[in-house]
């Protein structure tokens, strides 16, 4: 039945600069997205069915609370940078080789918005450091672990809304075997209850 649910979205232009958000943005935007629109109709159809609604509403606020802890790290490591950058006299003007991901991203919820936001960010931060870097105020090494943990950290929104929606739908295939607990387990889904 998820085949035939129609997906109401608007689109939103964008322009990614960083090889490494533009990757995360190509792999994992659609999918994602795709994923946050068959949690919420899957929970839709699932609270008139088989699962208690505040357990529903408890799991569909799990995905948006990863992706804005996310953005919140990412602010304050934004504007330590930023303060670094201005204290010692950097401009933020890196340029990359590669041109700019422009494109126009499918917007299906307010979660899909919030993730394209992260991406943003994600985006301008890795310009402050790579900025800093090239005017020798931060080492290679240390520029390029803050960029590493900053990629490991984009994909805590797709793989939470990934996992939630195996465990829907699990649920709303009737199946409730151990792997749907394992699945829902691994975010600490409230669904696995």
């Amino acid at each position: 039945w998820f085949t035939n649910v129609q997906a109401p979205y608007f689109e939103q232009s964008i322009e990614l600069l960083n090889a490494k958000v533009k990757s995360h943005y190509v792999r994992f935007f659609d999918a994602t997205s795709t994923n946050i629109h068959l949690i919420e109709n899957a929970t839709a159809l699932l609270q008139s069915e088989q699962v208690r609604p505040e357990l529903i509403e408890r799991s569909w606020a799990q995905v948006e609370t990863a992706i804005d802890a996310v953005c919140k790290e990412i602010d304050t490591n934004a504007e330590v940078a930023s303060k670094l950058a201005e204290n010692s006299g950097v401009r933020v003007e890196a340029k990359f080789f590669q041109e700019p991901l422009r494109t126009k991203a499918k917007i299906l919820s307010p979660i899909s918005m919030g993730y394209l936001e992260l991406l943003h960010k994600a985006d301008g931060l890795i310009l402050v450091l790579e900025s800093l870097r090239l005017r020798g105020i931060l080492k290679r090494a240390d520029a390029d672990r803050q960029v590493n943990y900053l990629g490991h950290r984009m994909k805590v929104g797709p793989r939470c809304a990934f996992q939630l929606a195996v465990g829907l739908r699990k649920l709303a295939k009737g199946e409730t075997s151990g792997s749907s607990s394992e699945a829902s387990a691994s975010t600490g889904s409230t669904l696995a209850d």
